[in-house]
């Protein structure tokens, strides 16, 4: 595991997740009905490391991907939102974790295309 890896791993501990598994390029976190998994991948034809989230919040109804501030909702279909920088730093993935708990506190299930 590298440097970085470790850098976001530790700022996912410290916003109160408890890391659940550890691999090359990503891990899985969880937090009461949240479960996140953190990845840092290169972005498709690019030499540009991306921080990627994905969320899955669990409910009496099943598991859910609510609660992701990366993606937003057009029509019906989830896509990434490229507009915004998702450098692989602590400081991007504490603004990513702070919005989804914002969108969790609020019920805040996805965002909408130019909402």
């Amino acid at each position: 595991m590298n440097k970085n890896m470790n850098e976001l791993i530790n700022l996912v501990e410290a916003k109160g997740f408890t890391i659940k598994e550890r691999g090359f390029v990503n891990f899985w976190a969880e937090k009461g009905s949240l479960m996140i998994e953190v990845g840092v991948f290169q972005a498709y034809k690019s030499k540009v490391d991306r921080l990627t989230l994905d969320t899955y919040y669990t409910d009496e109804e099943g598991c859910h991907g609510y609660y992701n501030p990366t993606c937003y909702i057009e029509g019906m279909l989830p896509k990434v939102d490229t507009s915004k920088d998702y450098t692989p730093t602590p400081e991007a993935l504490a603004k990513l974790i702070d919005e989804m708990e914002y969108m969790q506190a609020n019920n805040i299930k996805c965002y909408k295309k130019g909402a």
